[in-house]
């Protein structure tokens, strides 16, 4: 243990150096837009792999991957180790082709937007916040906890500085900042982690009874269940992860990017069974858990009782780990209220000022000190519906029209109409340009034929709209509550499910609710779609 002195001592230099690190070595000043939310087509896949490892930790770590494993056993932290990788493979697919059908893109609710419209968008856009800003209030509400119970100091001024220092260094440099300090944070997150590891192994004795008796070794239903829940729980939240987007749209290039994914998957799948692995150890050494408290600090009750060296080490990683996810939250906000709210009109300067006012509720939320194992699930449970919007809005199958490649069009030129006696709108689309210097947006009108990446061959008779999609969602969130009713065979329970309040300690419960959510909103988008076909027929008959 050391002195409440020490530890503030190590926290405001640690902080300092990240201040300095992301003011001096950017020149913020000069940045356009489009380089302060994008740094686009920048990064190599040696910057993006660390970046990407980065983007996807926090302090969250050190609680919720030790506290499965205490929990639910080695087949638990599997689970969620594997969950955790899952989303990087997902983003090797789609990744690329986002770039390919948005290229000029920051966020993944532009491509919303442009394939189902703008009512669609705006709940997509919701979502987004939401997920972020979970994720922001637990990421500080983690650091709060870590000072408090571990460190006996007062929660609310860390929490401040911490988030005072990112945002002054984000609202400076944007995203370049953001990548500048996440490569050095997260090479030190990295020999931290090894450090921390080696001592923790090192130190606990462990009871070859304690082993047998514990049952970690064994499966258990909600262990099984979580490879489920929480792989689609992670990858769905994920996909609204605006630090993810920004990323992808930085790469130099798709290899860049596969790469770059690749090596994050790699070393999250290293770091994140070791730090988990820790929670079992404790177990086994007889150093936990005997009440609740002790089961969500299991890490810590491997470090504290040690000399006081490694626990300045130790504080050291959280700081990392909480300043690393927070200015990428943060930048990743800041590009979903300039693209999503004001469409992308505003100055750069603007940009900075909604990384500051950002903030301020997050950090008045944050000093509640909510559950953050619960916070995670509820933005991951309605993230799951909104995620098979994305999912669909990949199948061209379900467009409105069926549609000719530019390819093919530039190929047999204007004569293509005559050829193919398709449908095509003789009049002039919208085109969305975004100038180099990102500050300004046009709009040109520019003939189909010639510049579109499409264009219109034949309507379809089945097709997706934005109007389906909005009323899945509904049909999904509604689906939680009747799967709720019925599992508990009570009503007001089953809205109550609408919250996760027993998170994922009732057997078979969060299975049943990620389950009816996504396909829920399934059933709901394509019932609305074929609801609309049927009375489109109807009318067009008579």
């Amino acid at each position: 243990m050391i002195s409440n002195t020490l530890s503030n001592v190590v926290i405001y230099i640690t902080l300092a150096v990240f201040l300095f690190l992301g003011v001096v070595l950017v020149k913020g000043k000069k940045m356009s837009k489009d380089q302060f939310l994008t740094a686009r087509s920048s990064q190599s896949w040696k910057a993006l792999g660390i970046n990407f490892y980065v983007a996807g930790i926090g302090s969250w770590i050190l609680f919720t991957l030790p506290t499965t494993a205490a929990y639910n056993g080695i087949y638990g932290l599997i689970a969620y180790v594997v969950a955790c990788v899952v989303p990087l493979i997902v983003l090797i697919f789609i990744g690329p082709a986002i770039r390919k059908k948005c290229p000029n893109g920051v966020t993944i609710t532009e491509f919303i937007k442009e394939r189902y419209g703008r009512l669609c968008h705006a709940c997509v856009g919701i979502m987004v916040v939401f997920y972020m800003s979970i994720s922001y209030i637990s990421e500080l509400t983690a650091l709060g906890s870590t000072m408090t119970a571990t460190y006996g100091l007062n929660s609310i001024i860390p929490i401040c500085i911490t988030a005072l220092v990112t945002t002054i260094y984000t609202a400076y440099g944007g995203l370049p900042t953001s990548m500048l300090t996440d490569k050095i944070q997260g090479w030190s997150i990295i020999l931290l982690i090894v450090i921390v590891t080696i001592s923790i192994f090192s130190y606990v004795d462990i009871d070859s009874n304690a082993v047998e008796s514990s049952g970690l070794l064994q499966p258990t239903r909600i262990a099984i269940e979580s490879f489920y829940v929480l792989t689609v729980a992670i990858t769905g939240a994920n996909l609204f992860h605006q630090g993810y987007w920004q990323r992808i749209y930085s790469s130099k290039s798709d290899k860049d990017l596969i790469i770059g994914l690749l090596v994050a998957g790699v070393i999250i799948l290293i770091t994140f069974f070791i730090l988990g692995f820790s929670g079992i150890i404790a177990i086994w050494g007889n150093l936990c858990c005997s009440n609740e408290a002790e089961y969500n600090n299991v890490f810590f009750s491997l470090t504290l009782p040690q000399k006081g060296w490694i626990n300045v080490v130790v504080l050291i990683l959280v700081v990392s780990l909480v300043c690393s996810c927070t200015d990428t939250l943060q930048i990743g906000l800041t590009a979903t209220i300039v693209n999503d709210v004001f469409d992308n009109k505003i100055h750069v300067n603007y940009a900075r000022l909604c990384v500051i006012i950002l903030t301020i509720p997050i950090v008045i939320l944050a000093s509640k000190n909510a559950d953050i194992m619960r916070l995670f699930l509820i933005a991951d449970l309605y993230s799951t519906i909104v995620a098979v919007i994305v999912v669909i809005a990949f199948f061209d199958r379900f467009k409105k029209y069926k549609t000719i490649p530019d390819s093919q069009n530039l190929a047999e030129g204007r004569d293509i109409k005559e050829n193919l006696n398709i449908v095509v709108d003789e009049k002039t689309v919208d085109i969305v340009d975004f100038k180099e210097d990102g500050d300004k947006k046009e709009i040109e009108k520019l003939d189909r034929k010639e510049k579109s990446s499409e264009i219109k061959g034949e309507p379809r008779k089945f097709y997706i709209n934005g109007y389906d999609c909005v009323i899945g969602i509904v049909v999904g969130i509604i689906s939680i509550a009747i799967f709720g009713w019925i599992f508990h065979k009570d009503f007001k329970k089953g809205l109550a499910l609408l919250l996760l309040p027993d998170g994922m300690s009732i057997e078979g419960e969060s299975l049943g609710a990620f389950l009816a959510a996504p396909l829920g909103t399934l059933f709901g988008i394509f019932v609305s779609a074929g609801i609309r076909t049927l009375y489109n027929e109807i009318v067009n008959k008579n």
